[in-house]
Parts: structure tokens; C-alpha cells; sequence
């Protein structure tokens, strides 16, 4: 017969899956919280070397809301009750964010999974209450994290309820930013917690979500049906303040993010269209140039003119060929070099509109005699053949 090995009670109530892996954190934080050692004559208590405190669970819970009233008394109930829950919140988160960091350095564990199981645990043995985990729970490292739990004996429901007193919304503001701020150091997502139902206010149990706060309100709807729990839901639970302001923040960050990305991608594109600029830039220079050596330097003369012929750019091989000076031959018109009448024609305004181009470019070329010009300086005609090109 083969004998089974006990199972090792945990002070969690988690889902048959998840039993390994919190029953060995059990076994870490009981080793841990073993180590205790009290010393009232100096005025300190040690838990395996850390310095713990003990606190009234009544001081951050009712007598906490009652100073708050009494110094908001004059702004109204609503915003006392809003100012105590975002300090106990925020407080709470950044207590549960440090435990988180200071056992993962203490126990080195390195899975994020491992990390949360000791989380419910730790609560127990620092007195917050007993956790339940839902099975519909999925705690995933990125938007799509979802925690459905209970916080069974709450300490701030407990005290409510010790106290005679009845509250007209969930109470356990600190247990729910405490949670949040640990899973949120275990998984590195920003993560916001919401009290469904609270026994300080009536219901049977505390019990909570815990999402991305761009997703909180998308799982609050969920949970207005029967889908992830047979008890239900309150048809409509309003998100406090504090929980508005942390989705704000992430909200904004991720437009602040969103628009770096746009600027990035606009100065990446202005920079290529400088650099493309700069490249079209120095190229014209560079072909300008080669154009300004081979006009200037050719042994061709080469002149531009306008469509009415007057003469646009001349360079110094056709002053050489003609005998004017440039200030002479720019004054001049092409037609104005012609003996006969006929060839001129085309360097008339209204002949030269048939030429479909803003200047022509003409190089006198030795070769075959086709037209001529007269050459003032040299007193004698000079023929010569006329190439037309277009630009």
C-alpha cells in the first residue's frame, strides 16, 4: 500500500492547480515569520533580521476616517471619505510594492508566479486576512491581468463590524492597495484593485478585482453578471477617485508614449527629406558647374537666347568669333547677326513661338555652309552651321 504524503495546509484557499506552488511558499514564509524575536526593554521586534512594527488594525481603519471627517467636516462627507481612502490607498500600494521587492531579493526568486504565491501568504502572517483565490483569476504580465479574490476576516471589515458600525461603501481600501502594489512588483504591470462587496457594508464577503486600469472598468462590467461568480455582482460599483487618478496617469502615459513615437517617426522623416534635400541640392551644384565649364570653356561658340532672341548667356568663344564685346552683344538680338533676311526669321516673335521651348541654345560649328553672319570688326561674311537644341 502506498502510503500519500500529507497535504501541507497553507493559509491561502487557492485553486487545485496553484496548491504546489503555495504550499511551498508556505513553507518559506513560516520559516521566515519563525524567527521572531521580542524585545520590549529596547523597544524593537525582529522577524529573521527585519525590523517589524505592530500596528492597531482600528488607527488605519475607522479612527483613521473619523480624524479625516473631523478635518474635512467643512468640504463634506464625500471628499473626507475620498481624501482617506486615495492616502490609505496610495500608502498601502507602495507598503505591498517594498514587501514584494524585499522578499523577492530576500528568498532570490526570479518567477513572477512564485513571487505571487508568497504574496497571500505574507498577508496572512501580517494579520491582513485570509485570501481566496477565484479559478477564473489569470495573472498575466501585461493588459490582460485579472485577479477575482476574497479577503476573507478582513482586518478593516473586522473592525467595522467590532465596532458596531455599518459603513455605506466597501471599506478595506488599504487590503485592496496593498495586494495591488505586491502583484504589481511581481509582474511589473500597473495594476488597480476594486471592492465589489464588503462585510463592513452589509454582504457576506470582501471580495475584489484586480486589473490593468484601462481594463478595470471593462471587468466590472463582466462582473455585474453572473459569469465569473455565483454570488454576482452590485449592478453598478463606482470606481473611487484614487483609482480614476491612477488610470488617468497610465492613460496619459500611454498618449505621452504614443506621441514620442509620432515625433520620432516625424523628425526621422525630416531628417531623410534634409538629407534628400541636401543630396538634390548638391547635385544641381555639381551639374550647374559642369554646365558652366562646358559652356565657358568649349572652342564652340555658344550662345542662349530668349523667344524673342534677344541674347540670354554668351560665352567667350562666341565674342571671339563675332569681335563684340559682351556688353555689345548682349544688347543685340540672334537675328541681328543674320546678312539675309530669311534665316532670321525664327528669332522673330511671332515665327519663334512655334519653337515650344523658354531658350535656345545654339553652337556655331565649323562644317558645311548652311547660313551666314556678318562680323562687323572683320568686314566680310562668315558662314557657318547652326544647331538648334532644346532644354
Amino acid at each position: 500500500m502506498v502510503r500519500t504524503k500529507p497535504r501541507q495546509e497553507i493559509s491561502a484557499t487557492v485553486p487545485e492547480a496553484l496548491q504546489p506552488l503555495f504550499e511551498q511558499a508556505e513553507v518559506c514564509i513560516r520559516d521566515f515569520f519563525s524567527e521572531r524575536d521580542d524585545r520590549p526593554l529596547s523597544g524593537s521586534i525582529n522577524i529573521s533580521g527585519e525590523r517589524y512594527i505592530l500596528i492597531r488594525a482600528a488607527s488605519l481603519s475607522t479612527e483613521f476616517f473619523d480624524q479625516v471627517m473631523q478635518l474635512y467636516r467643512d468640504r463634506g462627507e464625500e471628499k473626507a471619505i475620498q481624501v482617506a481612502n486615495s492616502l490609505l490607498f496610495d500608502i498601502a500600494h507602495a507598503i505591498g510594492r517594498a514587501d514584494a521587492r524585499n522578499f523577492r531579493r530576500r528568498m532570490k526568486v526570479d518567477d513572477p508566479a512564485e513571487l505571487l504565491a508568497l504574496g497571500p501568504i505574507h498577508f496572512a502572517h501580517s494579520g491582513w486576512g485570509h485570501v481566496v483565490l477565484h479559478p477564473e483569476s489569470s495573472p498575466t504580465p501585461d493588459h490582460d491581468y485579472f485577479l477575482h479574490f476574497n479577503h476573507d476576516n478582513s482586518s478593516e471589515a473586522d473592525v467595522w463590524l467590532r465596532s458596531g458600525r455599518q459603513s455605506p461603501q466597501p471599506v478595506c481600501v488599504m487590503s485592496g492597495g496593498y495586494s495591488s502594489g505586491w502583484c504589481e512588483e511581481c509582474f511589473g504591470v500597473s495594476l488597480v484593485t476594486v471592492e465589489l462587496e464588503c462585510r463592513a457594508a452589509g454582504a457576506d464577503h470582501c471580495r475584489f478585482i484586480m486589473a490593468h486600469p484601462s481594463k478595470i472598468k471593462e471587468n466590472l462590467i463582466l462582473m455585474g453578471g453572473d459569469a465569473l461568480a455565483p454570488s454576482g455582482a452590485p449592478s453598478e460599483v463606482d470606481i473611487p477617485e484614487f483609482f480614476q487618478r491612477k488610470r488617468v496617469q497610465e492613460e496619459l502615459s500611454l498618449q505621452v508614449e504614443r506621441k514620442t513615437t509620432e515625433l520620432r517617426a516625424a523628425n526621422e522623416k525630416l531628417r531623410r527629406e534634409l538629407a534628400e534635400r541636401k543630396r538634390a541640392e548638391a547635385a544641381l551644384r555639381d551639374s550647374e558647374e559642369r554646365f558652366h565649364t562646358l559652356f565657358e570653356e568649349s572652342r564652340d561658340a555658344i550662345f542662349i537666347n530668349s523667344r524673342d532672341g534677344r541674347f540670354v548667356e554668351i560665352n567667350q568663344s562666341s565674342l571671339d568669333l563675332f569681335g563684340y564685346e559682351r556688353e555689345e552683344l548682349m544688347g543685340m538680338c540672334a537675328g541681328d547677326l543674320y546678312v539675309d533676311h530669311l534665316p532670321a526669321i525664327p528669332f522673330q516673335g511671332r515665327t519663334y513661338h512655334l519653337v515650344p521651348v523658354e531658350f535656345v541654345l545654339t553652337f556655331y560649328l565649323h562644317g558645311p555652309v548652311v547660313e551666314k553672319v556678318i562680323l562687323p570688326q572683320v568686314q566680310h561674311t562668315f558662314f557657318y552651321q547652326r544647331l538648334l537644341l532644346r532644354m
